[in-house]
């Protein structure tokens, strides 16, 4: 296997940083897919919170507010069924109230 020639350098908290924005996003996601079995996502969920990513906390509050991905339920109704459990997951052991530090405005 042939290593790529270009090496990415990601920074969490640099803002306006597409890269690192779809970085969030899918770590999110995949967090979210990960709370069909809650006691696997609470350790991802507290890997996040202990490492200080809070782009992916907020990517995961949104996701917890969005409606599901379009098309999901037509074209793959099990996919459909895993992200609503997943989601009713996260409510039900509150995850939905975590929330990034405020940020200080001076």
């Amino acid at each position: 296997m042939q290593k790529s020639p270009h090496k990415i350098v990601l920074q969490p908290g640099i803002q306006g940083n597409h890269l690192e924005n779809d970085l969030a996003t899918d770590l999110a996601t995949s967090l979210i897919l990960s709370c069909v079995d809650p006691e696997k996502a609470q350790k991802t969920l507290v890997c996040y919170i202990e490492s200080q990513r809070w782009d992916v906390i907020e990517e995961f509050n949104k996701l917890l507010k969005a409606p599901p991905p379009e098309g999901l339920a037509d074209t793959s109704p099990l996919k459909f069924k895993n992200w609503m459990k997943a989601i009713t997951n996260c409510y039900l052991m509150g995850w939905n109230k975590i929330n990034p530090p405020k940020k200080e405005t001076h």
